[in-house]
C-alpha cells in the first residue's frame, strides 16, 4: 500500500532465485510492490541473487515506491543457489521508483558469460538523487562484452540520475561509474575513480542520454 513504511531496520539473508528466465525476480532484502511505500532510514545488507533476478538488496516496482535516507550495501551474487545470468542491480533495481539521500555501496556480481548489469544499480526509469554510489562491482569470470556499469545501468528509459557522486566503482567490461543503455538524464553529478575496460566514467548508448552540469574524470582504462 502507498502509506506502507518500514522504518529504522536492518534487513538482510533475503535470497531470490529465477534459474531459467520464466520469471524475473525482483528485491531479496525488500520489495515495494506496485502499490508503492517507503522505506527509510534502514540498511539492507547481506542479501543475494541469482540466475535472472534483478535487485538483489532490494526493488521499487513503480513511481510510488520510495527509498528515503537508506544505506545498501554488500548485497550480492550467491553462486550456491545459481550462476547470474542477467541478472541486474546487485544492490537495487529501481521501475520508477525513487531513491533520495542515501548511500548504494559495495555490492557485487560476478558474471559468467551473460548480461549482468549494475553492480550497484538497475535503473528502468526511476531517479536516484542527492546519494552516494561507491565501491560496488561487476566482475566477469570470462569476458561478457555485454556486462557493464559498475555503479548504475540504466535498462529503460526515463531514469533521473540527479546531484549524486558516483565513485570507486568497476567493471571489467565497460561504463565503470554508469551505463545508459536508454534515455536518461544525469544532472549535476560527481563520477570519479571508476575503472572499466572501456569508458571508465560514463558509457552512452543512447542518443537521447543526457549528462548535464557533471564532473566526470579521473577515471581508469584498465586491459
Amino acid at each position: 500500500h502507498e502509506k506502507a513504511l518500514v522504518a529504522v531496520v536492518t534487513l538482510t539473508w533475503g535470497a531470490i532465485n529465477s534459474p531459467n528466465g520464466n520469471e524475473i525476480l525482483y528485491g531479496a532484502g525488500v520489495k515495494i510492490d506496485t502499490d508503492g511505500g517507503t522505506v527509510s532510514n534502514c540498511v539492507i545488507t547481506g542479501n543475494f541473487g541469482g540466475g535472472y533476478s534483478v535487485g538483489f538488496g532490494a526493488a521499487a516496482m513503480s513511481a510510488k515506491g520510495l527509498f528515503i535516507k537508506c544505506k545498501v550495501v554488500g548485497n550480492s551474487e550467491k553462486s550456491s543457489i545459481s550462476s547470474s545470468r542477467t541478472g541486474r542491480g546487485a544492490g537495487i533495481a529501481l521501475v520508477g521508483g525513487r531513491f533520495l539521500y542515501g548511500t548504494i555501496a559495495n555490492n557485487e556480481i560476478r558474471v559468467a558469460n551473460g548480461y549482468q548489469t549494475g553492480g550497484g544499480a538497475s535503473m528502468e526509469g526511476g531517479v536516484i538523487s542527492h546519494s552516494f554510489i561507491t565501491n560496488n562491482y561487476v566482475r566477469a569470470t570470462d569476458y561478457a562484452p555485454a556486462a557493464g556499469g559498475g555503479g548504475v545501468v540504466v535498462h529503460s528509459a526515463g531514469a533521473v540520475i540527479a546531484n549524486s557522486y558516483i565513485a570507486g566503482n568497476s567493471t571489467q567490461s565497460s561504463g565503470g561509474g554508469i551505463k545508459a543503455r536508454a534515455e536518461c538524464h544525469i544532472v549535476n553529478c560527481t563520477v570519479v575513480g571508476n575503472t572499466a575496460n572501456r569508458f571508465s566514467g560514463v558509457n552512452i548508448l543512447a542518443k537521447t542520454a543526457l549528462a548535464i552540469n557533471c564532473v566526470i574524470c579521473g577515471n581508469t582504462v584498465t586491459y
